[in-house]
């Protein structure tokens, strides 16, 4: 059954009842559903079979149903990891090999210290979700060598 079938507290309550739920445990489970919103309750619930006792459904409830009683889909893995967004971590600071990167593609020292704070500030800003922090940073380094030479493009074209 999806969210969109479950019009109304009727509904709602036949289907509890049919998943072998008591009728005052269905009642506080509508109110707290109704109150958090349908959609969301069944996005987050998980359903659990129906008992061996429970009536005989017509094919397309059980339709309906084997579709709620399907495992979640599995998370992404890479090379056998599974890969979990993040917010940037708090140890995640400016090490040798982060400064290399920086330093090898034209960076001095003090520019690569003021870009990584710069970096560090956007993220913890605005709360962005990466698996894959090292890879977020030579992506950051790249875009500045772009934007420096976006800058000096022009001016170079004046002076020639």
């Amino acid at each position: 059954m999806r969210a969109e079938d479950l019009g109304t507290l009727s509904d709602v309550l036949f289907y509890l009842e049919r998943c072998g739920v008591k009728k005052d445990e269905a009642a506080a489970i509508i109110e707290r559903v109704f109150c958090w919103g349908v959609s969301a309750a069944m996005a987050r619930q998980e359903f659990r079979p129906l008992p061996a006792d429970a009536p005989e459904l017509d094919p397309a409830q059980s339709a309906q149903l084997s579709l709620l009683t399907k495992p979640p889909p599995k998370k992404k893995k890479t090379n056998g990891a599974v890969m979990v967004k993040r917010s940037i971590p708090d140890d995640f600071l400016l090490n040798d090999s982060r400064s290399q990167y920086a330093t090898e593609r034209g960076f001095s020292g003090q520019q690569t210290r003021e870009m990584f704070d710069e970096f560090r500030d956007w993220y913890r800003k605005t709360g962005k979700r990466w698996s894959d922090w090292e890879a977020v940073w030579r992506d950051w380094v790249r875009r500045q060598i772009g934007k420096i030479n976006d800058r000096t493009d022009p001016i170079d074209r004046r002076l020639s």
